[in-house]
């Protein structure tokens, strides 16, 4: 087992082959802070965190299915500055940070078990090779922050884990550790598997360092501390409504796929770090001395657990995979540990940073697909979607309203004309599955509403969007505006 004094791998001029990967990678990160797109998911929260500052509940006043965590801290925001879109900046900066954290705590915790080279691969190996995986760590959700939580929890837990007797020091480590899976499901239930399988985990390595008493204490409480989070947000936002729409309807979103086709495109992006995962698998079975190490298992644990428990989510996006992909990094970190070794002993290679030679042709490759989305997909810059959101808002009245499909075209600070404001991609389909009797929006509702401000989208995702009543309507009573697809109501004439 490497120790924290471990020498290097590779010979010390060579090493500067990491500071340029993570001068490349810090580079590419400010280039998405400041040009990239907004995310329909990043919208979606700054306009509901929005809402609540203007005294809208989530479930009660608008349609959501999140846990309101999240726009409580960005709410922060709206309070501190007031309401402009400097919160992109804001809470995606918070996002960078958050990421850089959890870098940095999986490479120390990876350092308990490999060398540097193979800490740098766990900590890097997956976000370098995967664009989607990348920015799955940056958008702006709350998937970000319940992985630094759950490893924040597993670095607390790696010592305990390890440890023979618990004194006093322990126990305030497995308190903290409490508090982190609490946030972490009180952030999403999506945390529920990690959690839970963190907590179990814990509680059967405890049984032979506590008295047995201890032990009925500390979990009982520590199982009341991991929900509270949760139990605050179902009091404060009604319990029959957050735990409906946040755990039944959630749970139940129609219609349903499977994660392969995304671990197909994570496998695909990087099979180099998928080859040393299954060495690292390979390497676990056949090291004695590593097995006996419990906190790898818990590493182990938390890989095996939520890979399966991503069959448990009913629509399994890259952001999910938040929960199970990093934790496999720590196996490819030691892959890497005994492909070098071999190398060494038995292919007579150089010792040389193939680990930072690994690392850079996943940035190199990075950068490739990043220019292939931006030159060929007909994305929008973020400073093109601000400007847009800008002049909509400029030509606004006070209190206008607002109709679209998806969350990404609200402009963010204007209200919506209907109650299931995001509902045209999968909010139908599932409340028709739930309630069989449900009437989704027709033209009439949307004349009724009359938002002052209308995109498209709004008919395409309630299904009359080839109505040429449609059509018609929305020419008599809307003028075009410079955005495609964008519509203002039309100013009354004096009789």
């Amino acid at each position: 087992m490497y120790k924290e004094s471990t020498s290097e791998s590779c010979p010390n001029r060579s090493s500067w082959l990491y500071w340029l990967v993570i001068a490349g990678l810090f580079l590419w990160v400010l280039s998405w802070l400041w040009w990239y797109e907004p995310e329909h998911d990043e919208v979606e929260h700054w306009h509901v965190a929005w809402l609540m500052h203007q005294g809208q509940q989530p479930f009660k006043d608008f349609f959501e299915h999140h846990s309101p965590l999240l726009w409580n801290l960005l709410r922060t925001y709206y309070v501190l500055v007031g309401e402009n879109y400097g919160i992109i900046l804001a809470s995606r900066a918070l996002m960078v940070i958050v990421f850089a954290l959890t870098i940095w705590l999986i490479y120390r915790i990876a350092r308990r078990w490999v060398s540097p080279g193979a800490a740098w691969i766990a900590a890097l190996g997956f976000p370098t090779f995967s664009l989607g995986l990348l920015l799955a760590h940056l958008f702006v959700r709350s998937d970000p922050l319940i992985l630094l939580l759950l490893v924040v929890a597993l670095w607390l837990a790696c010592p305990l884990a390890d440890g023979k007797n618990w004194g006093k020091r322990d126990i305030h480590r497995l308190f903290w550790i409490f508090v982190c899976l609490g946030l972490a499901l009180g952030f999403s239930p999506r945390a529920g598997i990690p959690v839970a399988t963190l907590f179990l985990m814990l509680a059967i390595f405890s049984l032979k360092k506590i008295p047995l008493s201890n032990f009925l204490i500390y979990f009982v409480i520590g199982g009341m501390i991991v929900v509270i989070p949760t139990l605050i947000q179902a009091v404060i936002y009604h319990p029959e409504l957050y735990f409906y729409w946040v755990y039944y309807f959630s749970a139940t979103l129609y219609p349903s796929f499977s994660p392969l086709k995304n671990l197909v495109k994570l496998g695909l992006a990087a099979f180099p770090i998928w080859i040393l995962v299954a060495v690292g698998i390979f390497s676990l079975l056949k090291n004695t001395e590593l097995r006996t190490q419990r906190s790898l298992w818990l590493v182990v644990a938390m890989a095996i657990a939520n890979f399966f428990g991503l069959w448990a989510s009913t629509r399994p996006y890259m952001q999910h995979f938040l929960m199970t992909i990093p934790f496999f990094g720590f196996l490819a970190g030691f892959g890497y540990d005994y492909f070098t070794k071999c190398s060494h002993q038995r292919l007579k290679l150089p010792a040389w940073n193939f680990a930072g030679l690994i690392l850079l042709i996943g940035l190199i490759t990075l950068y490739g697909k990043s220019y292939r989305l931006w030159s060929g997909s007909g994305l929008e810059s973020r400073p093109a979607w601000t400007e847009r959101a800008r002049w909509l808002m400029t030509h606004c009245k006070d209190n206008a309203t607002f109709a679209g499909g998806v969350a990404y075209f609200q402009p963010l600070f204007l209200s919506d004309a209907f109650y299931h404001w995001s509902g045209g991609r999968y909010a139908t389909l599932t409340m028709r599955h739930l309630q069989p009797d449900f009437a989704p929006y027709t033209l009439d509702d949307l004349k009724n509403a009359s938002p002052d401000v209308i995109h498209e989208s709004v008919a395409e995702a309630w299904g009359f969007a080839r109505s040429p009543q449609f059509r018609s309507w929305l020419v008599e009573n809307y003028d075009p505006t410079p955005f495609p697809a964008y519509w203002l109501k039309k100013t009354p004439k004096d009789p």
